[in-house]
């Protein structure tokens, strides 16, 4: 308990915290690498006084049976002291070899990155109800291998997977909240990651009382991409289309109502068409490349009559075709990259210069190059380049060569490798009959659709769909860079993670 900075913090406590503070300090660095503690406060947007405690550092991950340490992960966790245990909630982003920047400084910390390049405080920050531990990958942030010939353990789905979840055992056990709840919530890749931590975290008897992907895979039965998820995609790209002015002008103009009439098109008309494609003349095949023209923008020419699909890549460089412009990955409403890469520089100087934290490492984002020692000064790889996609998590055998050509098949039109395909957080759910899951979604996001999601847990049993929460929310991959996306979605997880029960909302929020 001598490591909680915040948290529980009883009068007893309090009385022997003075007596404590020279052998809390030796303690934590023996433990925790370059351990930081800051004291914070903000005024919410309730008008009450939030004060807060900032700990940065560095956990260490061990090797199995010993203490070789293999890496060491960094983190960045925002604490509030209470009388009583409060919910704790582990984030990180994707990649997979990102950091957590994005959710730490964009998303529902109490730190938001402005306009100007500056940090200014977030008023509706879920800090008001559950402490944040932003953490980053091995390879990213300030996270690394101790040695360069350990990356290959931690570069690929199962070292990765285990590394976070010896994260979050040793993290609890190091500063003493073993019995706080605990939450974890990851984006894109790391959505797929939270899944497969929390069963892990499970089998080795650490409860988990949810799961919040954001933008990924929510790691349940029956998802792998088939006829009908594919088809699925004409809801995401109708209302993008519509956004951009290139769908039927017949068409509803409320994106609710143009949703459910796509939907019951695409269940009704589409899919039958698919399943029994070869047996469709000519004149069918024009009518089903018709409609989804009208829907989509996508000039009934350049519908392949072959399969009569529209895939994510196709889609995003063909709307705009005529003007020369090309629909981003993440937000079908831009045409430009978003590249909120230039806030790594203002995260790296919050962490260094704001919070002191010291260090000579580099903090290393997706795309950054990585500063060190070269032989022959050359470049050093950094996770995405190394990333070995083959060792997944698969119900069933896949060779390594089958694997390889339909990743490179899914990523060719624009789709996500194969090998975030489990059902992990439903054999975590079976486990615990707690646990529950949250589903975020962006209406604008090509990767991960709304539709998709809700489609993949009404293909769940009663008992499994009743633990799970679907939103949607009116933005891309990144939605919570609304400001009012923001604010719904922190107090969709505050509730979350206060154990209430969400209400059940339309399909946008």
């Amino acid at each position: 308990m001598a490591f909680r900075a915040c948290g529980k913090m009883g009068s007893s406590l309090f009385r022997l915290l003075c007596l404590s503070i020279l052998f809390i300090s030796v303690l934590a660095h023996a433990q925790v690498d370059t351990l930081r503690t800051v004291s914070r406060h903000m005024t919410l947007s309730n008008g009450k006084t939030l004060a807060y405690t900032v700990q940065m550092g560095r956990v260490p991950i061990r090797a199995g049976g010993s203490d070789e340490v293999l890496a060491n992960m960094f983190f960045v966790a925002y604490c509030v002291s209470s009388t009583e245990p409060r919910p704790i909630t582990f984030l990180w982003n994707g990649g997979p070899g990102s950091p957590s920047s994005t959710l730490h400084l964009e998303s529902i910390g109490p730190k938001l990155i402005a306009a100007n390049g500056k940090t200014v405080d977030f008023r509706d920050t879920a800090l008001a109800s559950t402490d944040l531990v932003f953490v980053d990958a091995v390879g990213t942030g300030f996270s690394r291998v101790t040695r360069s010939e350990f990356s290959d353990q931690f570069y690929q789905m199962r070292g990765d997977v285990s590394a976070f979840t010896d994260f979050v055992r040793a993290w609890r056990l190091l500063f003493g909240v073993e019995e706080y709840p605990i939450y974890l919530a990851g984006e894109s890749w790391g959505a797929f990651r939270a899944a497969a931590v929390a069963l892990r975290l499970e089998k080795q008897g650490i409860q988990v009382a949810g799961i919040i992907a954001i933008s990924g895979r929510p790691a349940l039965p029956n998802a792998r991409l088939d006829i009908v998820l594919r088809a699925l995609r004409t809801v995401q790209q109708a209302l993008a289309a519509q956004y951009h002015g290139k769908s039927s002008t017949d068409l509803p103009k409320d994106p609710v109502a143009l949703q459910q009439l796509v939907h019951e098109w695409v269940m009704s008309t589409y899919v039958p068409a698919l399943e029994h494609i070869d047996d469709l003349d000519h004149a069918q095949r024009d009518a089903i490349a018709n409609r989804l023209s009208e829907f989509t923008g996508i000039p009934e020419r350049e519908i392949n009559r072959s399969n009569l699909m529209i895939y994510p890549h196709q889609f995003l460089t063909e709307l705009l075709h005529d003007q020369r412009k090309v629909l981003d990955t993440y937000d079908m409403r831009q045409t430009t990259d978003m590249s909120p890469r230039e806030n790594i520089q203002v995260e790296e100087r919050y962490l260094r210069h704001d919070l002191g934290y010291i260090t000579d490492l580099a903090y290393i984002d997706v795309d950054h190059v990585l500063n060190g020692f070269s032989p022959d000064d050359g470049g050093i790889q950094g996770p995405n380049a190394m990333w070995d996609y083959k060792k997944g998590f698969f119900s069933t055998y896949v060779s390594g060569d089958q694997l390889e050509r339909e990743d490179d098949e899914n990523l060719a039109n624009g789709e996500s490798p194969r090998g975030q395909e489990t059902p992990d957080t439903a054999e975590a759910m079976a486990l615990d009959s707690h646990l529950r899951l949250l589903i975020a979604d962006g209406l604008y996001d090509s990767r991960s659709t709304c539709a998709i999601s809700s489609e993949i847990v009404a293909r769940q049993g009663p008992s499994l769909q009743s633990r799970i929460i679907t939103r949607c929310y009116k933005g891309g991959h990144m939605f919570y860079l609304d400001p009012e996306v923001r604010r719904q979605f922190s107090e969709d997880l505050q509730q979350f993670t206060s154990d209430a029960t969400l209400p059940r909302l339309p399909l946008t929020r």
